[in-house]
């Protein structure tokens, strides 16, 4: 029917020790899409969240990241938690019972797709600090996963890997999933510090999210974050940010996003007198 056999068994609901049986026996299964296009860690995801007890189990988790009786959103939640101590495996904050067994389900996945694809067997399936770029690397890996797996750790937001944030990672490709626009405020908000950052190419957040499509409630956010990044250039095209946005072709959002950034710092192009 179009399906491997680890996505299979990620359907029925199969025990991790399976998962790894298969995933042993056939590591490409890990990144194969399935007849809906769907890889074995996004099927796992989509079959969970279906159900009722998972459907619950995902308000719920939500839910613990926000504040009692204030309607100020995700990501004031996560301010709280920035400021509590945590044990020294994150996984602990986990409930016990299915949850936990999905959500390690969930890890194994997509660490070990990641490790392949990275070839770097220091990659562990345990409270690896890769987990948040493991999630924006993998192929098909649904990005709610990060935005959840921050309410348990949100150190993540912090994690520098080959030289970037989970917020480069996140800009450098356009927004693929509904989540996006909410996990990019709950990463600013969490470590805003990411914003003035370059990556290992010496890009800054600013111009990846304007060459990768993103609109402008988007990309505010990151003005927000960081509004000297309005005038700097970028170091591979040379253009300041509303420049490039207006030479993008390939984006429904080049002609918005070129206006609101140029009205942000409109003397960029005034005249000397």
């Amino acid at each position: 029917q179009g399906m491997s056999p680890l996505h299979v068994a990620c359907e029925a609901n199969a025990m991790l020790p399976v998962l790894k049986i298969l995933a042993k026996a056939d590591p490409s299964m890990l990144v194969q899409p399935d007849v809906d296009g769907f890889t074995p860690v996004r099927r796992l995801w989509d079959t969970y969240a279906r159900t009722m007890h998972g459907h619950a189990s995902l308000v719920a988790a939500r839910a613990h990241g926000t504040p009692k009786n204030e309607n100020k959103g995700y990501a004031r939640g996560m301010e709280d938690h920035v400021s509590s101590r945590y044990a020294a495996r994150w996984t602990e904050q986990i409930p016990e019972g299915h949850f936990r067994r999905f959500w390690q389900k969930m890890q194994y996945l997509t660490l070990e797709a990641y490790r392949r694809s990275e070839d770097d067997e220091e990659i562990q399936n345990d409270n690896s600090q890769k987990l948040a770029h493991a999630i924006l690397s993998v192929d098909g890996c649904p990005h709610s996963f990060l935005s959840v797996s921050l309410l348990f750790n949100p150190r993540f937001a912090h994690a520098f890997e080959a030289e970037r944030y989970p917020l480069h990672l996140l800009l450098s490709k356009p927004p693929s999933d509904k989540d996006d626009l909410y996990l990019l405020k709950v990463l600013l908000k969490l470590n805003p510090y990411a914003a003035s950052v370059p990556d290992g190419d010496g890009r800054m957040p600013l111009s990846l999210a304007v060459e990768s499509g993103w609109d402008w409630e988007s990309i505010s956010a990151i003005v927000s974050a960081n509004p000297e990044e309005l005038g700097l250039r970028d170091i591979k095209t040379g253009l300041c940010p509303f420049m490039l946005a207006a030479s993008s072709s390939s984006s429904c959002n080049a002609l918005e996003n070129a206006y609101c950034l140029l009205l942000a710092k409109p003397e960029l192009v005034e005249r000397e007198e």
